[in-house]
Protein backbone atom coordinates (compact mmCIF):
# COMPACT_ATOMS: atom_id res chain seq x y z
CA UNK A 1 0.00 0.00 0.00
CA UNK A 2 0.87 3.42 -1.01
CA UNK A 3 0.30 6.28 1.87
CA UNK A 4 -0.12 9.91 -0.66
CA UNK A 5 0.21 13.81 1.01
CA UNK A 6 -0.86 16.44 -0.44
CA UNK A 7 -0.15 19.88 1.34
CA UNK A 8 -2.28 22.51 0.08
CA UNK A 9 -2.74 25.78 1.16
CA UNK A 10 -5.19 25.25 3.76
CA UNK A 11 -5.98 21.33 4.07
CA UNK A 12 -3.76 18.58 4.12
CA UNK A 13 -5.25 15.55 1.74
CA UNK A 14 -4.19 12.19 1.71
CA UNK A 15 -4.91 8.59 0.89
CA UNK A 16 -4.02 4.80 0.64
CA UNK A 17 -3.95 3.27 -2.94
CA UNK A 18 -3.30 -0.17 -3.72
CA UNK A 19 -0.45 -1.82 -5.87
CA UNK A 20 -2.73 -1.33 -8.64
CA UNK A 21 -3.62 2.18 -8.21
CA UNK A 22 -6.75 1.66 -6.58
CA UNK A 23 -7.89 4.39 -4.18
CA UNK A 24 -8.82 2.39 -0.58
CA UNK A 25 -9.25 5.51 2.03
CA UNK A 26 -9.02 9.21 1.59
CA UNK A 27 -9.65 12.03 3.99
CA UNK A 28 -8.75 15.53 4.56
CA UNK A 29 -7.88 17.86 7.62
CA UNK A 30 -7.63 21.13 8.00
CA UNK A 31 -3.80 22.59 8.15
CA UNK A 32 -3.51 23.60 12.16
CA UNK A 33 -1.32 26.79 11.19
CA UNK A 34 1.19 26.80 8.77
CA UNK A 35 4.01 26.35 11.63
CA UNK A 36 6.55 24.01 9.63
CA UNK A 37 6.69 21.25 13.14
CA UNK A 38 2.46 21.07 13.75
CA UNK A 39 2.48 20.33 9.95
CA UNK A 40 4.92 17.83 10.20
CA UNK A 41 3.45 16.25 13.05
CA UNK A 42 0.31 16.28 11.33
CA UNK A 43 1.54 13.99 8.42
CA UNK A 44 3.54 11.67 11.17
CA UNK A 45 0.37 11.07 12.77
CA UNK A 46 -1.67 10.19 9.43
CA UNK A 47 1.69 7.97 8.86
CA UNK A 48 1.34 6.39 11.98
CA UNK A 49 -3.11 5.75 11.87
CA UNK A 50 -2.58 4.23 8.43
CA UNK A 51 0.32 2.30 9.20
CA UNK A 52 -1.78 0.94 11.94
CA UNK A 53 -4.30 -0.06 9.27
CA UNK A 54 -2.44 -0.77 5.94
CA UNK A 55 1.30 -2.32 5.32
CA UNK A 56 2.26 0.85 3.80
CA UNK A 57 5.49 0.51 1.87
CA UNK A 58 5.94 3.79 0.05
CA UNK A 59 4.89 7.45 1.49
CA UNK A 60 4.86 10.46 -1.21
CA UNK A 61 4.11 13.70 -0.18
CA UNK A 62 3.31 16.89 -2.98
CA UNK A 63 4.28 20.37 -1.26
CA UNK A 64 4.59 23.49 -3.18
CA UNK A 65 7.40 25.56 -3.36
CA UNK A 66 10.66 26.13 -4.73
CA UNK A 67 13.78 23.65 -5.13
CA UNK A 68 17.10 25.33 -5.77
CA UNK A 69 19.55 22.91 -7.01
CA UNK A 70 17.26 19.88 -5.49
CA UNK A 71 19.43 19.31 -2.14
CA UNK A 72 19.70 20.45 1.17
CA UNK A 73 18.96 23.82 2.56
CA UNK A 74 17.94 25.32 -0.74
CA UNK A 75 14.53 24.02 -0.59
CA UNK A 76 11.65 26.73 0.72
CA UNK A 77 8.01 25.65 0.95
CA UNK A 78 5.92 28.52 0.55
CA UNK A 79 3.13 27.25 2.79
CA UNK A 80 4.97 27.20 5.72
CA UNK A 81 6.51 29.02 8.22
CA UNK A 82 10.35 27.93 8.73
Amino acid sequence: MRLGIDLGGTNLAYGIVDQNGNLVARDQRALPNYLFDDVVALMINIYQQYAAQYDITQVGIGVPGIVADGIGDDVSCVNLAF
